[in-house]
């Protein structure tokens, strides 16, 4: 269903697509808003449980997780070299309306979930909704991941295709058809071997490590090492600001590796 769209060249020109999937999430983020609290006032017990406020262990247990949900700060990218215009001022409007609106999202999400659920919150918060509000959430959640995973794919591809020195706004046709569906064939494979072969907590355990690791060395670790190389040492600030993130990064490795261990032991 999503093959289609994945044919688009350019990222700039799901615009459409993504305004639409932002709305879709911004219904679901009303819904946890005003949804829970309702719930939890109807007294219901079986679906919410007891806060665990400033649990130290819990946060870092769930770190990857919040890092793993970062994963569209990589979009700031091929949506700044859409752009007709290009400039420093347009990169960093760019970098700042999107890092501060996902992390507002995702945050906004995970506390009013949280405090209407408590321990009971799970891992999909549209699971907390039962009956048919909660089916129609979880179906317009389908129509936004048909209209999000296109661009995220894109982005793969793009960047794919970069390490062969490949443009794909110049590939033939045939060969821009070839190469995306070869793609899509491998991911397909990748998620149901996944699916098939690894169980519900075990692919909890693999998004957490993906996000506080991995997600940390993309988001964190290489923006900052490549900062302290290109400035000069006179940019004092700039700097500092690069080691102080580098340092985060680092720090949340070790504490995804930490947990991790003692989350498996």
């Amino acid at each position: 269903l999503s093959l289609p769209l994945c044919l688009v060249r350019s990222f700039g020109h799901l615009a459409i697509v993504s305004y639409l999937s932002i709305a879709v999430i911004g219904a679901c983020i009303f819904l946890v808003l005003v949804g829970g609290p309702i719930d939890r006032t109807a007294d219901n017990d079986d679906n919410y449980g007891m806060l665990n406020l400033f649990n130290f262990y819990g946060c870092i247990a769930t770190i990857g997780d919040i890092v793993f949900a970062l994963g569209f700060l990589p979009g700031i990218f091929p949506a700044y070299a859409a752009l007709e215009t290009k400039s420093v001022s347009n990169f960093t409007k760019i970098s700042f309306n999107t890092t501060l609106g996902g992390v507002l999202m995702c945050g906004i999400t995970g506390f009013a979930g949280y405090m209407s659920f408590g321990d009971n919150t799970e891992v999909d918060i549209l699971d907390n909704f039962p009956g048919k509000v909660g089916a129609f959430f979880k179906l317009t959640l389908i129509f936004h991941l048909l209209l999000y995973i296109p661009g995220d794919f894109i982005i793969l591809r793009t960047s794919f295709l970069n390490f062969f020195g490949i443009d794909v706004a110049k590939q033939s046709n045939f060969w821009f058809v070839i190469v995306t569906v070869m793609m899509i064939a491998v991911v397909t494979l990748v998620a149901v071997v996944l699916q098939v072969n690894v169980g519900e907590e075990s692919l909890n355990l693999v998004v957490d490590i993906t996000g506080g690791v991995t997600g940390s060395a993309i988001y964190f670790i290489l923006p900052a090492l490549i900062a302290r190389k290109a400035l000069s040492n006179n940019d004092i600030f700039y700097m500092r600001s690069a080691n102080t993130l580098l340092l985060f990064g680092v720090v949340i490795v070790v504490l995804v590796t930490v947990s991790t261990v003692l989350s498996t032991s």
